[in-house]
């Protein structure tokens, strides 16, 4: 990892802005130019490259700051791992996926990791669906995008837009899978949205290269499958298995962006009414979204089965 030359600052996120992040393995330095976002993590900024020569044209990248003040072995050896994971996926070193946030580099301090990555404007796909549907229901037309960018653009409804942003989607998890990490936490706030309008897979701050997984309640309990929800105990629970979960996650996320609403709230039998209806007979799914395609709902109860080993 490289090494960062500029002080470390101790001050507010927004008190960044100005600051030079030098990478001293890949002769770059980063200006930080605005903040994008805060976390529980630390935050992520908007940066540019500074050129090193006459006629060079800056690139834009997020900056997420990950501070290490505080926190226990076990804790920096995920860190770690999250890094890791992700640049197996897509990295100038790795090799680079269309629908994976590229990685370009890791800069590290004394109190901080610094990770550049692609620089995704659309913002979150989460923000997409909330924006079209909510301007739907305002409107009581559909929705349709009147800025067109050049490359993709998402209408959410429309269903061959719908199964293109799906099928971007479903090419970033097969290529993860086929590399052994699994996400566990599938939703469409961890999924950007590039200035092409192309989708990207982002976030693997709980992925695992485990096949099999005791981390129950680990995920985001909307888009959560019902062998990985919490409970009060997990003794005598089966383990469960994340690539099975990631593919549930799916069918939630479909349901999210052409309907712009969840089938339920959590993927329990005993905390809601109609997951538990839907337990019982798959058919509930036409009944909740009567405008479902054949193909739509075939695909649905593939991905939603609420035994995992039938996914």
């Amino acid at each position: 990892m490289s090494t960062l030359n500029a002080i470390d600052s101790v001050t507010g996120a927004r008190e960044r802005i100005g600051d030079l992040l030098r990478d001293g393995i890949h002769h770059v330095t980063y200006q930080i130019l605005d903040v994008l976002g805060y976390g529980t993590y630390g935050s992520i900024y908007l940066a540019k490259t500074i050129p090193t020569a006459p006629g060079m044209l800056p690139e834009y990248k997020a900056i997420k700051c990950l501070s290490k003040k505080g926190l226990t072995q076990t804790q920096l050896l995920l860190q770690r791992q999250e890094i890791d994971l992700h640049l197996s996926l897509s990295s100038p070193t790795k090799g680079q996926h269309p629908h994976i946030v590229d990685m370009s580099s890791v800069i590290e301090t004394k109190d901080s990791l610094y990770l550049a990555m692609e620089y995704c404007s659309g913002g979150d796909l989460y923000d997409t669906i909330t924006s079209q549907h909510s301007a739907a229901r305002d409107s009581g037309v559909d929705f349709a995008p009147t800025t067109h960018l050049p490359g993709r653009c998402l209408d959410v409804h429309s269903d061959s837009s719908v199964v293109d942003a799906m099928t971007q989607i479903i090419s970033a998890l097969v290529h993860s899978h086929s590399h052994q990490v699994f996400h566990r936490d599938l939703k469409p706030e961890n999924i950007l949205v590039a200035s092409d309008g192309s989708l990207k897979l982002a976030d693997f701050g709980l992925a695992t290269k485990e096949r099999v997984s005791n981390d129950f309640g680990c995920g985001s309990s909307f888009y959560m499958a019902p062998e990985q929800q919490p409970t009060r105990s997990s003794a005598g629970r089966r383990p469960y298995l994340p690539a099975k979960s990631d593919v549930w996650s799916l069918g939630i996320i479909f349901l999210n962006l052409r309907f712009g609403r969840n089938p339920w709230k959590l993927s329990r039998v005993d905390m809601d009414a109609t997951f538990a209806a839907y337990a019982q007979n798959s058919d509930v799914l036409r009944e909740m979204f009567p405008e479902l395609s054949p193909s739509a709902l075939h695909f649905l109860k593939r991905v939603l089965c609420v035994d995992p080993n039938d996914r």
